[in-house]
Formats: structure tokens, sequence, C-alpha cells
């Protein structure tokens, strides 16, 4: 294992974080939809210009979520479950690397392609979103 850095103690310090918000959230799931309610500014994209923005509906789905209405949640926004996953295995295989000091998935010559598609996913969801009302 090699030595101490800012970064290592930075992904540890995150991985607990979100792990005690998840503990909260599974344990409290009223308090937490209050504070997720409470914190939320809504979708500025969507008051300025009158479409939804990619992200569009992630509060609800995340209310939904706590409330344990999982179909509900999928309904508002499926390509934020999708997102949430892959950035989830994302910071796993970044954590991983830095922790036994392989190397990371974003050195491989695929993630700029990989990063392209998801890109290009993203945007095809907003026009789907805003043309056909997915």
């Amino acid at each position: 294992m090699r030595g101490f850095t800012y970064r290592r103690l930075w992904l540890v310090l995150a991985t607990i974080v979100v792990l005690l918000v998840l503990l909260g959230a599974v344990l409290s799931p009223e308090v937490a939809a209050r504070w997720v309610s409470q914190i939320s500014p809504g979708c500025v994209f969507r008051r300025v210009t009158g479409l939804s923005c990619p992200g569009c509906g992630g509060t609800r789905a995340l209310l939904a979520f706590l409330r344990g209405d999982w179909a509900a949640a999928w309904q508002y926004n499926m390509l934020l479950w999708v997102s949430l996953l892959l950035l989830a295995e994302e910071y796993a295989r970044l954590l991983w690397a830095e922790l036994n000091g392989s190397e990371r998935w974003s050195d491989s010559r695929w993630y700029p392609l990989l990063l392209r598609g998801y890109a290009a996913v993203v945007v095809l969801w907003m026009i789907g979103r805003n043309i056909w009302g997915v």
C-alpha cells in the first residue's frame, strides 16, 4: 500500500459521508425527503427556457425513491438512476485504483470515447424529453 496522500484521504472521507447520508435516508426517509425538498432550487433551466433539461424530475425521483416508490422514481427520470449507477461504479474504480496503486479506468484509451457516448445519450435524452415527452 502506498503512503498517505490528501487525495486518498479525500476519497475515503467522501465514501464515508456518502454511506452515512444513505444510512440516514434509510433510517429516516421522511426527514431526508423534507431536507431534499428544502434545499432543492428546482430546475433553473426549465424556468428560463420552458424546456426540460436532462436532470428534470431528479428531485421528484429522489423523493419518490426515499418514500420507497421506486417505480415512480424510475418514471420521473430514468437517466438519473443510470447516471448514478455509472457514477458510483466510476467512483468505486477510482477509489480501488487509488488505494491499490493500480491503473485507473480513466487512463484507458477507451475512456474518452465512452464519455463522448454518454454525452450523446444525455443530449438524445434531452431531445426525446422535449419532443416526445419521454
